[in-house]
């Protein structure tokens, strides 16, 4: 069946209230920053609430076809558009390169279709579902294909659903929600050479560990990678880092110990 915008929004008003409050709560933090991203690849910035259906701003969400991060990019798309994906790093769930990542990709979406509805069904779907359909049958819109039935339940779903989380996020009070406060990310990157523990680093860095996972989540196995890697502190905490680290005699980070007899990477 097919389901209109005005079905989500009531959704999102009932059955999914939790699940749009906490997202959109969440959002505060990540759309400022995604918006800007957005607007200078010269795509909507009305994308930036496209990780409140993909993963409710969950920069760790897994889906189960191994989408990762607030826009659940899958690892060869991550890599298409220059994400770093191994042992150490997984920049799907950076949310300011991820984004550019997905904004690249979506402005490419639109090169090839030229209709943000069809882009997006592309984006969920795979592109080459969406032009196998557009080659074979006499469907020339989302809508009409979504109305025949061409396109899987959940795709058909995906653009009806993602207008109505961007119209409530416009006034969310007019639709029973609190609106988010804005807040404000602000921190300074500094280029570690060598491995050590994110805990090493809060440390050094006069912070919490927490604090330092939350600012870098794309080291998802706690560790700075062997080679190095630019990491993210609280701001204005840069200059008394790098003096603390230059002095630092500590042991690096023990290597991962992530392959079994098989060659197996977990």
């Amino acid at each position: 069946l097919f389901r209109s915008v005005d079905d989500f929004v009531t959704q999102f008003q009932t059955s999914l209230r939790g699940f749009y409050r906490g997202a959109l709560s969440r959002s505060a933090r990540y759309v400022p920053g995604m918006s800007s991203i957005l607007q200078k690849k010269g795509v909507p910035q009305e994308l930036a609430y496209l990780p409140l259906i993909e993963s409710g701003y969950r920069v760790h969400a897994v889906s189960r076809a191994g989408a990762v991060g607030p826009w659940q990019l899958i690892p060869g798309t991550g890599r298409r558009y220059g994400l770093r994906i191994d042992r150490y790093v997984d920049e799907r769930r950076d949310p300011v390169k991820s984004t550019q990542a997905a904004a690249q990709y979506l402005k490419d979406l639109h090169d090839m279709f030229g209709d943000w509805h069809l882009s997006l069904a592309a984006y969920n779907t795979g592109e080459m579902n969406i032009v196998r359909i557009l080659e074979r049958r006499r469907a020339e819109s989302f809508w009409e294909m979504s109305e025949r039935g061409y396109l899987y339940r959940e795709t058909s779903d995906f653009v009806p659903e993602f207008l109505a989380a961007v119209q409530i996020a416009g006034s969310p009070e007019a639709y029973g929600f609190e609106a988010p406060n804005e807040v404000q990310v602000e921190y300074d990157i500094v280029q570690i050479d060598r491995s050590l523990s994110l805990s090493t680093v809060a440390q050094l860095s006069g912070t919490s560990t927490e604090t330092i996972k939350e600012l870098n989540p794309a080291l998802h196995r706690g560790v700075v990678p062997p080679n190095g890697y630019s990491v993210l502190v609280p701001k204005g905490t840069k200059e008394s880092f790098e003096l603390v680290l230059s002095n630092y005699k500590g042991s690096s980070a023990p290597p991962l110990l992530a392959e079994n007899r098989s060659g197996k990477v977990h």
